[in-house]
């Protein structure tokens, strides 16, 4: 039994469905470009938002494990100001304290749990760890404390972290450009 099919037979043959699927594929790329937008803030896959004074504000809210803000913290070339969120599991950091200890010198966490991220490095890691209420608080406090020639890193460690936080970033990054 011959099972190959033809090709020259089906030249100039209509396909009477293609003109609707056409459509129907339009209509299938909007509804998948819109879903992949809510989950993910486009602008935010370690984006330099800003240079301001010196300082790189770069935005890297799709690291939304441990290990993705490890990766983040090694492309970093500068001297890191890096505002977090707080991760699920704080035994995970551990695992990132040899690159945060090279790379970090302050942390800004958006949690009231500063104790747990302080627990999580020790004393010897990093300098300075603080809290932020909201990510205006975080990027002030930032802008005050990072030197020209350093960056403030947004990379946030943990699927805790409101969905916006990246559109947050940028917006309060934008502001204090204009100051």
């Amino acid at each position: 039994m011959d099972n190959s099919f033809d090709l020259s037979s089906a030249r100039g043959m209509k396909v009477p469905f293609m003109e609707d699927d056409k459509d129907l594929m339009e209509i299938r790329k909007d509804i998948i470009r819109e879903s992949l937008s809510d989950v993910y803030d486009q602008t935010s896959n370690f984006e330099t938002i800003a240079t301001i004074k010196g300082v790189d504000y770069v935005n890297d809210a799709h690291a939304l494990t441990v290990d993705s803000t490890g990766s983040s913290l090694l492309r970093c070339y500068k001297p890191v100001t890096w505002i977090m969120a707080e991760p699920q599991d704080h035994n995970e950091l551990a695992e990132i304290s040899e690159i945060v200890e090279e790379k970090v010198n302050t942390i800004i966490c958006l949690s009231q749990n500063v104790n747990a991220i302080f627990n999580a490095f020790g004393a010897d890691t990093v300098p300075l760890i603080i809290s932020a209420e909201n990510m205006q608080e975080a990027i002030t406090v930032a802008a005050a404390i990072t030197k020209p020639g350093e960056l403030v890193l947004f990379s946030p460690a943990s699927y805790d972290v409101d969905r916006n936080a990246g559109k947050e970033f940028n917006k309060a990054v934008r502001a204090l450009k204009k100051k």
